[in-house]
């Protein structure tokens, strides 16, 4: 299959991947593209207000989130849900327990048959909003961004066990497979323009932005980030400086692991864009969930 893929050019890839996804779909195949994505928040207060729910409560701030239904009638889903309810993670609106923690549906823009999975070439947004407290509009807020997956195990009688990633191997690979920005301009994947390139951490500077317009968030700041998983790896680097910051140009230099799937690299381009796939490949074949913790500092 590796030997294949790597004589197709970008548009049969592209083409093979869409196959590869709906074979998938379908239980054909043991390539998993089909991640379903949550972002996760710690420290819940289980406070639903103006349908929000407070998901990080601090001195100075309230991050409060709203919540989707995308992803509700996914297979597994009741499986997932019990999962997390077991590591004390809510995924209810008015949950009332003493301090649950907020499993949040990323906005996953890039649907394929009417279906939000997670794949190379998908995108979207992670939205939330900070509620200052009593003269508190000037703080400036540091958050770190970690990435993190679960996967289906099956006994000797299918029945399902859903398990936590734990290889450094595949967390590494999520670092530069998915990739997130404060900013986005154009319609589409293809005319997509990033700015503000982060890797683990990002500070929000309340007293130079504007509070929200919405109505019922008009005490809040609305921020919103943008990812994307990139389709190819030179879909990145034909487009540094135009469709991603140099910034990211660097990412890849000083951390090869985030990328490639192998430890082995060539030095030309198309080596590098077949353990490009390789990192992919080891994605789909250890991941079926994906989460972003995003902390308070």
């Amino acid at each position: 299959m590796k030997g294949f893929w790597k004589e197709l050019d970008g548009k049969q890839r592209k083409e093979l991947r869409t196959r590869l996804f709906y074979a998938v779909l379908s239980g054909l195949m043991l390539v998993v593209f089909g991640t379903i994505s949550f972002a996760w928040f710690a420290s819940n207060r289980g406070v639903n207000q103006s349908g929000m729910d407070i998901a990080i409560s601090t001195e100075s701030i309230d991050i409060v989130v709203v919540r989707t239904s995308y992803y509700d009638a996914y297979d597994n889903m009741t499986e997932f849900k019990t999962k997390l309810g077991e590591a004390e993670y809510s995924t209810t609106e008015n949950d009332t327990d003493v301090e649950p923690r907020i499993a949040y549906e990323m906005v996953n823009e890039s649907v394929v048959d009417g279906m939000r999975y997670l794949q190379p070439g998908s995108y979207g947004t992670v939205t939330f909003y900070i509620r200052p407290k009593a003269n508190k509009d000037n703080t400036v807020v540091n958050f770190v961004l970690e990435r993190g997956g679960f996967s289906n195990e099956y006994d000797e009688h299918d029945n399902l066990e859903i398990t936590e990633v734990d290889s450094s191997a595949v967390l590494d690979l999520l670092k530069g497979h998915l990739l997130f920005f404060t900013g986005r301009t154009g319609a589409d994947y293809e005319h997509f323009v990033y700015t503000g390139f982060l890797t683990d951490r990002f500070s929000y500077d309340m007293g130079a932005h504007d509070k929200c317009g919405e109505v019922g968030r008009t005490d809040c700041y609305k921020v919103v980030l943008y990812w994307e998983w990139p389709l190819k790896y030179y879909d990145i680097t034909d487009n540094i400086s135009t469709k991603y910051p140099a910034a990211v140009e660097d990412y890849i230099a000083a951390n090869p692991t985030f990328f490639f799937g192998t430890s082995e690299i060539g030095d030309s381009e198309e080596a590098k864009s077949d353990a490009f796939d390789d990192g992919d490949q080891t994605i789909g074949d250890n991941t079926d969930y994906f989460v972003l913790y995003i902390k308070v500092k």
